[in-house]
């Protein structure tokens, strides 16, 4: 005969009962209100479901719609003392009393217990086993609208093994991640540590490009900050294979260099060693060389230039082409370039 009762007629059934179940933050509270085993609590004025008055439900399960489904979430068992509101148009099973006992607490693992389906999942909707939260596609998730298997602790996971939000991807510990292996959050790539990176194996944040050590680098395998090129040892470099800051180049050792292989301060050309530069005046291997020729030589090593700075000092076309310099000094290029037979 329950069967053919309405919804309406089956919650009436409910109001009946005193037992009922309560859900709380961590701390024992709900909206602003701390509750403690054991005690009753009542309110004069009339209840009124979602405005006045404590809340349970009937069902244990359905706690789990207004509570995070995970440890932090305290439930108990409660008795319905004094009058009750709910709504019958609802699915669940909430009611509002202006008298409450809270008579014991249920632990979580036997919360998991007597809320898990035939697949093993706590919650609603979920497609898979396994699964505590809501709405998950997949095996072994801990929160809700995941798709995958395996993911904890996060929201709206496409992928396996992440820890975190919004992730697109595999094994990200982190938040709104696309690739796999990321620790942080906002990375597009793989094996980031830290956030905003776009591309792999960056460390730090802000970075474009590959096995980055720093901030907002443009390019791969810098150690620094806002470096744009390849290679690069220090902050705000342009160019490949600086070691020192503010260098516009190629291969240059300290600061404030413009040009290729210099080596020293506010140098301005290519193959200078500590040459004390006039102002607009352009140098190659410690000499005064024009305009015309300096950017005739930046041109043809911007051709042989590269990340792999080792192998492009070493590349026998490069050193056939640096003997050709106006003013080449065989002490300059050994001490630059670290070669000392290179005929």
């Amino acid at each position: 005969m329950d069967l053919l009762k309405t919804k309406k007629e089956l919650k009436m059934d409910l109001l009946k009962t005193k037992k009922a179940y309560k859900a709380f933050n961590k701390d024992w509270t709900c909206r602003d209100f701390k509750y403690k085993v054991g005690k009753t609590y009542k309110i004069d004025e009339k209840p009124v479901i979602c405005v006045q008055g404590f809340h349970a439900c009937y069902e244990l399960k359905d706690c789990l719609l207004y509570y995070p489904v995970n440890e932090d979430t305290k439930f108990a068992e409660v008795k319905i003392l004094g009058n009750t509101n709910t709504d019958v148009r609802s699915n669940d099973s909430k009611v509002c009393t202006n008298k409450i006992k809270i008579v014991r607490e249920i632990p979580w693992k036997k919360v998991l217990e007597l809320t898990k389906d035939k697949n093993n999942n706590c919650g609603f909707d979920n497609q898979g086993h396994n699964n505590i939260g809501h709405h998950n596609i997949g095996n072994n998730n801990k929160g809700n609208f995941n798709k995958g298997s395996n993911n904890i602790d996060g929201d709206d996971n496409i992928g396996n093994n992440n820890k975190g939000n919004s992730n697109e991807g595999n094994y990200n510990d982190g938040d709104t991640n696309k690739g796999d292996y990321n620790k942080g959050d906002l990375n597009k790539g793989n094996n980031n540590i830290g956030d905003y990176n776009i591309g792999c194996n960056n460390k730090g944040e802000y970075n474009e490009g590959h096995y980055n050590d720093g901030y907002n680098n443009k390019g791969n395998y810098n150690e620094g900050d806002d470096n744009i090129g390849h290679g690069n040892i220090g902050n705000n470099n342009i160019g490949h294979g600086n070691t020192g800051n503010n260098n516009n180049g190629h291969a240059n050792r300290g600061n404030n260099n413009t040009g290729h292989f210099n080596i020293g301060k506010n140098q301005n050309g290519i193959f200078n060693v500590n040459k004390k530069c006039a102002e607009n005046k352009i140098y190659a291997f410690n000499k005064e060389i024009d305009v015309e020729l300096f950017d005739k030589l930046k041109s043809k090593i911007n051709c042989f230039a590269r990340p792999e700075f080792d192998f492009m000092i070493k590349n026998k076309k490069f050193i056939k082409y640096a003997k050709k310099i106006k003013y080449f000094d065989k002490s300059i290029f050994n001490e630059i370039t670290e070669i000392i037979q290179y005929d």
